[in-house]
């Protein structure tokens, strides 16, 4: 409770000072709260892209303009904390017309810019007409943002070098395995197939599942 004395604003905390004070102090630390910035989605040019995770992530090379769909900034108040890069899928195969692939994710390691940003990518590729998203993660990384952002995991891609003696090559990335993840549009027909039914086989036994099917890696895939 507030009074006003001589003009001036006086606390009155009554019998229960300290219940008073308390409940000031949860009001200030809920303004607090909601003056925080939180982080919101930014376009961003492409040669700004690279040049940013050039200095984050000096391990990557540039995505090239030929490939370059679009790309996404994660901003936390004035600060660009993050940026994301889309892309026509690196593997022949994938490169239908309806399928891109995130090509970079990087951040300055602000909680949870990662995970925003696969989901960003996401809904702005589904804006676009897309019906897949696929990006790839080390062997050995968890995977936790696109895990929190719900991608799954459909592929392990076995690391090789492009370099070969009738056409020599220098290999620009890390020659390790890799984990391909995939979101999709799930239509209705897809979903029931997924539980192993459908209107036409309702209640019959599922079908197993081909490991040979979902570990299949398109021909002449490997990551950029």
């Amino acid at each position: 409770m507030t009074d006003q004395v001589n003009g001036e604003a006086v606390k009155d905390y009554g019998p229960s000072g300290r219940a008073s004070e308390a409940a000031d102090s949860a009001e200030d630390s809920r303004v607090a709260v909601t003056d925080a910035p939180r982080l919101t989605i930014v376009p961003v040019k492409l040669a700004e892209s690279n040049a940013y995770i050039e200095r984050h992530h000096r391990h990557s090379i540039p995505v090239e303009a030929r490939r370059h769909l679009f790309s996404l900034g994660a901003a936390l108040g004035d600060e660009i904390v993050g940026v994301a890069i889309v892309a026509r899928p690196s593997a022949r195969a994938l490169d239908n017309g309806i399928t891109a692939e995130v090509a970079r994710v990087c951040s300055t390691g602000t909680r949870n810019v990662c995970s925003f940003l696969y989901g960003a990518c996401w809904q702005a590729a589904r804006k676009l007409g897309y019906l897949k998203l696929v990006t790839y993660t080390l062997k050995s990384e968890s995977g936790s943002s696109l895990k929190a952002s719900g991608w799954r995991t459909v592929a392990e891609v076995k690391g090789r070098s492009w370099n070969g003696m009738t056409r020599p090559r220098v290999d620009k990335f890390p020659i390790q395995d890799r984990l391909r993840w995939e979101k999709e549009v799930v239509t209705a027909t897809r979903a029931t197939d997924q539980q192993g039914n459908t209107p036409a086989t309702h209640g019959a036994k599922p079908n197993k599942p081909n490991p040979a099917a979902t570990q299949s890696t398109p021909k002449g895939e490997q990551p950029a």
